[in-house]
């Protein structure tokens, strides 16, 4: 009887030094004894219209040592986030470090490559794990790189002429554009390029939208906006451009605003937003 108690204790004490230890070890091999459920929700109830991928670092809060890294994904029309297998984690303070984009996240390290046309955005958040069924995590993620949006005013005469069908962007330069993952800060692009990108109709019936990654001052953004003519059906396009005078900041909605007659287009001024004031505020909406 005393032999066997013996071994047990000996088990047991193995047991407790395994699972104590394993979350700085190999965390992906650790037993899920003593684990509980982690689910995440994207608190941006303006449900997106095609799928996002999120990548999660999650660290120890205490002493900032990294976990793991999981992959997940927001179907379009959904909120949770979704992953093959269910985060579990023991009791305890966590920093979760995460990004989210309707693009590929090509990532070495903490460095995430930023791209221009789609959204890029992270969340810094701290949260306790606490012994429940299932701990639910709202995630409230902040814009990354910049969102420029074109407004376009057309008086009733203009509309009678003619339908705008597509509006450009000169892109800034991304080739070498990163966002630290862990900081949530990125450089700036230096220059723009040549190539003229397509913006995405936002709301009917003028106001376009394209995700920039941050650029400096002292630089044009070149704006074409294509027509139909309605009496002739005949296509034309009318170029201008815009001085900065400020950079295209991280987490900033730009708005320029344009009048748009039969005799030409003219800029009229920038309104500069917070993304927190968009998204969650009620009374906005953006796609």
């Amino acid at each position: 009887m005393e032999y066997s108690y013996r071994i047990n204790y000996i088990l047991s004490a193995i047991l407790l030094i395994v699972l104590t230890s394993c979350i700085r070890e190999d965390y992906d091999n650790c037993p899920d004894y003593g684990k509980y459920p982690v689910i995440f929700i994207d608190a941006d109830t303006n449900l997106q219209r095609e799928d996002y991928r999120v990548i999660i670092k999650v660290f120890e809060q205490n002493n900032s040592s990294h976990v793991l890294t999981v992959n997940y994904i927001i179907r379009a029309g959904e909120r949770e986030l979704y992953s093959d297998k269910t985060l579990k984690l023991y009791p305890g303070y966590y920093t979760f470090k995460a990004i989210k984009s309707n693009n590929i996240l090509n990532y070495n390290d903490d460095l995430l490559r930023m791209v221009n046309g789609y959204a890029c955005l992270s969340i810094d958040l701290s949260e306790k794990i606490k012994k429940a069924p299932k701990n639910q995590l709202n995630m409230k993620f902040k814009l990354s790189n910049s969102l420029i949006r074109i407004a376009c005013n057309m008086d009733n005469e203009a509309k009678n002429l003619f339908k705008i069908i597509n509006v450009e962007i000169s892109a800034p330069d991304d080739s070498n554009v990163f966002l630290n993952i862990i900081t949530g800060k990125s450089n700036y692009s230096q220059e723009v390029t040549e190539y003229y990108d397509s913006c995405h109709l936002e709301t009917e019936p003028f106001i376009y939208y394209y995700y920039s990654v941050p650029i400096v001052r002292s630089k044009y953004l070149n704006f074409k906006f294509t027509f139909n003519e309605l009496s002739t059906q005949k296509v034309s396009s009318i170029y201008t451009r815009v001085f900065l005078s400020s950079d295209i900041e991280q987490g900033k909605v730009y708005d320029f605003h344009f009048d748009i007659t039969p005799q030409g287009i003219s800029y009229r001024k920038t309104t500069i937003m917070d993304w927190e004031t968009i998204v969650y505020d009620p009374q906005i909406h953006i796609n």
